[in-house]
């Protein structure tokens, strides 16, 4: 559910965004984007791969050091909480599309 759901917003609500501020270059800024999930995904798997009963959490600090991962953590919460209202909000901005008279933050409410 939550893969069509991220693949609904990304067709709709990001891909517009991009649309319109890059115009008629669109097309490069979603190859560059592209290109660096694939790249970022691509990473990620093969560093789980390499740490098969680890978390996340563990393994970077096996692969970063003491002093570099607890950086990179921080960062990597700090970017989840940040961006986590937008993802609500954009999901429940696709429900509306489905059930328009249902108030936002029943969907939002319902999602967390």
């Amino acid at each position: 559910m939550l893969t069509t759901h991220a693949l609904g917003v990304a067709i709709m609500l990001i891909l517009r965004q991009t649309i319109d501020i890059s115009r008629q270059d669109a097309w490069i800024s979603v190859l560059i984007g592209g290109g660096l999930c694939l790249l970022i995904v691509f990473v990620a798997v093969k560093l789980s791969q390499m740490f098969p009963n680890q978390t996340f959490i563990e393994y970077i600090q096996e692969v970063l050091g003491n002093k570099i991962d607890k950086v990179v953590l921080l960062l990597y919460f700090v970017q989840w909480y940040s961006v986590i209202g937008l993802i609500l909000r954009e999901f429940s901005e696709l429900m509306k599309l489905t059930m328009p008279r249902t108030p936002t933050w029943v969907i939002i409410f319902g999602m967390l």
